[in-house]
């Protein structure tokens, strides 16, 4: 029964009608999956259009296509099992696609289970009949060292087992599973299973196509030579009266003559099997788009449509099947002779070995463009020495695969050998090169204790290791996994290609026909002269303007177009790795980081060693806080409890200082409650305590712990001789914590204490601090003093890229002056520091600094002297002249910070010259900025910035946010990285407008336009006589460019591109890449 629709039927939901609201709301509900799969066939850019363009029809696909590895990655909606239609849909494109892995997009890698279980699949061959898995199960349920969970069970048709367990190293481990597996039978062989990966998969892929191509190259090559002797050298270079002339050329059937037909038989086989694998692609690729079910718009039909292969499709189809037609009309009309140069067989020949030619040298360029990744697997060693102390206490050495070992196993590494897994040395000191992950040429030392990296070189003696990271959770692992999804992330600038690329096989065959028609109306309508034709009958103009029409198709390459950028980046990312980088963002990353204006180094940790922390100086003044007057002992203990639960790396200090100056004889009893942290100033907590001489009773006080910001906003006294001792301190560029403490003691009757000598530790100095704060009062307790030391290369990096043109700042939670005391070691200028942020402000500044500075221009060098011009808000004022105290100074900061923005809002469009003058460069658009860091409280600057740099010895949470990662501690990397990113970037525009340039001229040429042009006396083109292609040399040739050659000119344009990325990896001077010294010089 039919039903009106009630009116919320239709009611609109967020711009939607509900049934199209329904829908999304539902398919945004079903589970959304990620399929990795291998891709045969893509051989330029608009196959990977045709890919993504194709399956992006389908509702809430997102489609990925990495044409240099053979990839595609699909993300879609709905049942696991729906992958099956992403493989059916590439294949009916013509490509075949093996499926690597679905896993779910919301689902989080976990690297090593929490609980040490291990899962590994094994395979046992061997199966005789049906109780043999039944004898595996029974072999791993018996193993009576540990607990086995059998997840899948093996079968006759899939001998694999998948179990999961707990290794407990050397007890029980995967060795000890196999060898019960070896036991239940003589006939089984038990090794472990892994699946391939998808850059293994993708290799085969590659392997296999370029196999097939050339199968299909050789027979193309061996049927060349009888059709370079029958259509070229006899029928230009042989005299005319010679007999096998007279004898191919003469009509033998219909006025066709012998080598015609020769011919016919040659060209035949090669366009159906050689250059088969244009032609099934090309068609598959039109049946999809024009089927029923298609779900391209009807006119975008018209005009985006296509690959490379339906070109090449339709130049050799056009040449083949346009002679076939001449020899059945020559069969009907039966005239007396036929014109060989109405016959294009042998330009079918020559067609398609020049373009399988060019096919093969393009895929294997493209493999070496993007082994980037295979070549960083390649320093994995597959066995390793394992060093066994079986039952007894002497110890032997077994060679064992890589994959049978555990965490806690101990291996051997001799000298010149890598360590199978990530681990520490358990014996003995050696030097390593580490070149191959942090791109550090020199040895580094390394001692029992010390962590070593599988990838790595032993280059002096030999040493135990006991392995920390199972084979798949090494570094080099986790760079291999980093590599391969940077390599996955496309630039902006290819979005230029993709379009052009989309349109560019519609825009090529309208200009072949319009080609075609334009040439034969001029021929027919006598707006030519009829010597072109020379020697040939007029009706030979059909076939003289074909000839144009197909060099049209065959020479147009979207090929260089679509690798100018992929390949390019490829080996930017595969120099980057060798050099210690690795590209987490891709080539967007690399696109970024090559406009860099501004570099931001995030000062603990970046600009300064970052390690432990040491207390230098220390001041205590118990005797003016009243509380623990004479109890030393008892206040560095109190300190202490309260410290242990931070884990800043002051607070670590400080522990550390108060743990060797307490007597540990002494019996303090100290309990901590209410600890608050307080990000960016410290925290504090309440103490309780018991002295020696009255241990029944417990006295309670409050601890604040933290920078001068904590102290101003807890109200803390100061005396002006401690700000003074501070100041010192600071100006040695040392942090500063302080200690406040207030008291509960309802007992305390507020009655002042006796003013003491403080002893400063440091030269034996003493300060004498006299004052009586008021009762319940925060009051300053103790003073401290850490130093970090600044990195030795910091100088020469930041002197190197001021150099360069590109504007350094500091970014610091420290206090002002210790901030500026860095900044002038470094180089830095004052006015270029930005200190007294909170963790939860870095992000901030980051994007005000966005919205404030302007572009520089490149070439100007940036040798700017110290600004004579007071700096900005009260995170960048630098501080002169007598001290003050912190409420002083933040008041002066807020009512000097409106002129301050004042001032950088005037600097940001200058520079001063060498001689302090300053010249306009504002380019007008905002700085790109770059910020680097390594602690969890620059993950959110790092997201800001255009482009986030972690430093590898830093927190997970920064690398996750980061563009880049170092993974070397050695600034020097960062000059390398700014560098190689313009060198691709460069590159990337070489390519694209060499690509450019290519279709602008060779088009034209071979459409002809500019064959009214003659040239006397060489041989200025391609000319075609007879029913051949060769060069015509004479007194007179005319510019033309026959369809043989336009197709080498084709493969050419593309290797040409590949061949430009590969140079980037030489040290040749304007050609590759070379890497600075941090001073600037190459090395």
């Amino acid at each position: 029964m039919w039903r009106k629709r009630s009116p919320q039927n239709t009611t609109p939901v967020n711009g939607l009608p509900l049934h199209s609201a329904q829908a999304l709301d539902q398919t945004q509900r079903q589970p959304s999956w990620r399929a990795s799969l291998a891709v045969r066939g893509m051989t330029c850019g608009s196959c990977a259009n045709t890919i993504i363009h194709s399956l992006e029809q389908n509702s809430g696909w997102k489609v990925s296509v990495n044409l240099l590895a053979n990839e595609a990655t699909v993300e879609y909606h709905g049942a696991k099992a729906d992958v099956s239609r992403v493989v059916g849909a590439i294949q009916d494109l013509g490509y075949e696609a093996v499926l690597d892995q679905v896993v779910r997009v919301d689902e989080t890698r976990v690297d090593e289970p929490s609980d040490g279980s291990r899962t590994v699949e094994i395979r046992v061959d061997g199966f005789r009949c049906g109780f043999c898995p039944a004898r595996v199960i029974g072999a791993l349920e018996s193993c009576s060292q540990g607990d086995v969970d059998v997840l899948t069970e093996p079968t006759l048709a899939q001998p694999i087992v998948k179990i999961r367990y707990t290794p407990d190293a050397p007890r029980f481990t995967i060795r000890h599973i196999l060898a019960a597996v070896e036991r239940a039978d003589e006939n089984f062989a038990v090794h472990l299973y892994k699946p391939p990966s998808l850059e293994e998969r993708s290799k085969q892929v590659a392997v296999r196509q370029q196999g097939d191509l050339l199968n299909r190259l050789i027979l193309t090559a061996i049927i060349t030579i009888p059709t370079f002797v029958v259509g070229i050298i006899y029928m230009t270079s042989v005299p005319e009266d010679d007999p096998g002339r007279i004898w191919l050329m003469e009509p033998w059937r219909v006025g066709i003559g012998r080598a015609q037909f020769i011919l016919l038989a040659l060209s035949t086989p090669v366009f159906f099997w050689p250059a088969a694998i244009f032609h099934k692609r090309a068609i598959k690729g039109i049946v999809v788009m024009w089927r029923r079910s298609s779900e391209t718009p009807f006119l975008q039909r018209f005009y985006r449509f296509g690959s490379m292969d339906l070109l090449v499709s339709l130049g050799t189809g056009v040449a083949y099947l346009s002679s076939c037609a001449q020899m059945i009309a020559a069969a009907v009309d039966r005239p007396k002779h036929v014109d060989e140069s109405s016959f294009y067989f042998d330009t079918v020949v020559f067609l398609t070995l020049f373009l399988l030619l060019g096919r093969l040298i393009e895929s294997y360029s493209k493999s070496r463009a993007g082994d980037a990744v295979e070549s960083l697997v390649k320093l994995r060693p597959t066995t390793a020495i394992l060093v066994d102390t079986g039952d007894g206490a002497q110890t032997r050495d077994t060679i064992v695969p890589v994959d049978h070992l555990e965490i806690n196993d101990r291996v051997r590494i001799p000298h010149g050998a890598s360590p199978p897994c990530d681990g520490v040395i358990a014996q003995g000191e050696t030097k390593f090169d580490e070149s191959s992950l942090t791109g550090e040429s020199r040895l580094i030392k390394k001692f029992p204790g010390d962590p070593v990296y599988s990838g790595t070189v032993n280059k002096d003696s030999p040493i135990l290791v006991q392995i920390t990271g199972i084979a798949g959770h090494s570094m080099l692992d986790k760079i291999v996994r980093i590599v391969r999804e940077g390599q996955a992330n496309r630039a902006p600038v290819e979005k230029i290609a993709d379009r052009l690329t989309a349109y560019f096989v519609p825009i090529i065959t309208l200009i072949a026909i319009v080609t075609w028609v334009v040439w034969l109306a001029l021929g027919l309508t006598g707006a030519v002269p009829g010597h072109f034709l020379g020697e040939e009958p007029s009706g030979s103009w059909v076939a003289f303007s074909l000839r144009f029409a197909i060099a049209v198709f065959v020479v147009a390459c979207p090929c260089g177009l679509a690798l100018a950028a992929p390949t390019a980046l490829f080996v930017g990312g595969g120099l980057a790795a060798k050099h210690g980088i690795l590209v987490k963002g891709g080539g967007e990353a690399f696109e970024k980081a090559s406009h860099v204006d501004c570099v931001v180094f995030d000062k603990t940790g970046t600009l300064t060693m970052g390690g432990e922390p040491k207390v230098t100086d220390s001041l205590l003044a118990l005797d003016h806080a009243r509380v623990f007057s004479g109890q030393r002992d008892t206040f560095l203990a109190a300190l202490q409890a309260i410290e242990e639960s931070s884990s800043h790396p002051i607070a670590k200090a400080i522990v550390s200082f108060c743990n060797s100056q307490t007597d540990r004889s002494s019996q303090l009893q100290v309990s901590v409650s209410n600890v608050e942290e307080l990000p960016g100033k410290g925290l504090k907590a309440t103490a309780a305590y018991s002295s020696n001489e009255t241990p029944d009773v417990r006295r309670g006080v409050d601890i604040a712990v933290g920078n001068e910001a904590l102290m101003a906003d807890l109200k803390v006294i100061i005396p002006t001789d401690v700000v003074t001792t501070l100041q010192t301190w600071k100006s040695e560029a040392k942090s500063i914590a302080l200690v406040a403490i207030q008291t509960n003691d309802p007992n305390n009757d507020g009655s002042p204490c006796d003013s003491g000598s403080t002893l400063i530790s440091k030269a034996g100095s003493a300060t004498t601090i006299s004052s009586t704060p008021a009762p319940n009062d925060w009051t300053i307790a103790a003073a401290f003093s850490t130093a970090d030391p600044v990195r030795p290369e910091a100088p020469i990096v930041v002197h190197t890229l001021r150099e360069g043109g590109i504007d350094v700042w500091m970014l610091s939670g420290d206090n002002v002056t210790t901030a500026h005391a860095v900044a002038s070691q470094i180089g830095i200028p004052e006015s270029n520091v930005i200190a007294g942020v909170l963790p939860t402000e870095k992000h901030e500044r980051i994007a005000w600094l966005q919205s404030t500075l302007k572009a520089a221009l490149r070439h100007q060098r940036h040798a700017r002297t110290e600004s004579r011009t007071r700096p900005l808000w009260p995170w960048v004022l630098g501080r002169r002249g007598n001290a003050k105290s912190p409420e002083q100074e933040l008041e002066e900061g807020e009512r000097g910070q409106g002129n301050g923005e004042r001032q950088l809002e005037e600097k940001a469009g200058q520079t001063n010259n060498a001689d302090g003058d300053i010249t306009q460069h504002d380019t007008g658009r905002r700085a790109t900025i770059a910020m680097v860091g390594d602690g969890i409280n620059d993950a959110a600057a790092l997201n800001t910035a255009d482009v986030g740099v972690a430093v590898g010895s830093g927190s997970d949470v920064a690398i996750a946010s980061a563009g880049f990662v170092l993974i070397s501690d050695n600034l020097g990397t960062m000059v390398t990285l700014l560098d190689l990113s313009r060198a691709v970037l460069r590159r990337i525009k070489f390519n694209f407008a060499w690509a450019v340039v290519y279709n602008l001229i060779a088009v034209p040429v071979a459409a002809g336009c500019f064959y009214p042009i003659v040239v006397k006396g060489g041989a200025a083109g391609a000319n075609h006589d007879g029913g051949g292609a060769g060069m015509e040399m004479g007194e007179e040739t005319r510019v033309r460019l026959e369809p043989e050659w336009a197709a080498l000119a084709m493969a050419a344009s593309s290797i040409s591109v590949v061949l430009s990325s590969l140079a980037l990896r030489s040290r040749w001077l304007g050609i590759g890449f070379r890497a600075r010294k941090a001073d600037g010089q190459a090395p």
